[in-house]
C-alpha cells in the first residue's frame, strides 16, 4: 500500500514539475522616469536642464504631478510670444513624455489640447529650474537630446 501511494505521489509530482508561473512584466519599472531635459525659450533668452538624479527630478515630477485643476484654453497659445517651457521626460524603457508650457497660463501634455492652469503654479516651475543646476550629461548636446518645440 505505501509503495503504491509512493508511486502515486511521484506520479502527481512529475506532473506537476512542468508547471510554473509565467514572469509578469513589471509596467511601473519601465515607466519610471530616468531623466528630464527642459528648455525654457523667451524672445530674448534660452535655458537648457538636464537631470538624471532622483534628487532633481524629484521637483519636477512633483510639480507636473501637482498642476492641478485645468480648464481648456480661451486662446490658442501656439499664437502667443510668450515663454515657453518644455518638459521631456525619458522612462526606463526608453519612451518619452512631453510637456509644454506656454506663457506661464497654457499647459499640454503630448499632443493634447491646451489647458489653461493657474499662472502662480506654472512660476514656480521657473523658481525651481533657475534653482536647480544640470546634471552632467552622458552625450551632452546630441541632436536627440535638445528638444526645441515651436
Amino acid at each position: 500500500m505505501k509503495k503504491a501511494f509512493s508511486a502515486w505521489m511521484a506520479g502527481i509530482f512529475l506532473l506537476l514539475s512542468g508547471c510554473s508561473r509565467i514572469p509578469q512584466t513589471n509596467n511601473i519599472q519601465s515607466e519610471m522616469v530616468t531623466e528630464i531635459t527642459i528648455t525654457c525659450e523667451t524672445c530674448s533668452d534660452f535655458t537648457r536642464r538636464y537631470y538624471n538624479t532622483g534628487k532633481k527630478m524629484q521637483p519636477i515630477l512633483l510639480f507636473i504631478r501637482k498642476i492641478g485643476h485645468t480648464f481648456s484654453a480661451d486662446t490658442d497659445p501656439e499664437l502667443l510670444d510668450g515663454n515657453t517651457i518644455s518638459i521631456v521626460m525619458t522612462c526606463a524603457d526608453q519612451t518619452r513624455k512631453i510637456y509644454r508650457i506656454k506663457d506661464n497660463r497654457y499647459f499640454q501634455a503630448g499632443s493634447s489640447p491646451w489647458q489653461q492652469i493657474d499662472p502662480e503654479k506654472a512660476g514656480s516651475l521657473w523658481k525651481i529650474i533657475l534653482a536647480t543646476p544640470s546634471d552632467p550629461e552622458k552625450n551632452p548636446m546630441t541632436g536627440s537630446s535638445v528638444p526645441r518645440y515651436p
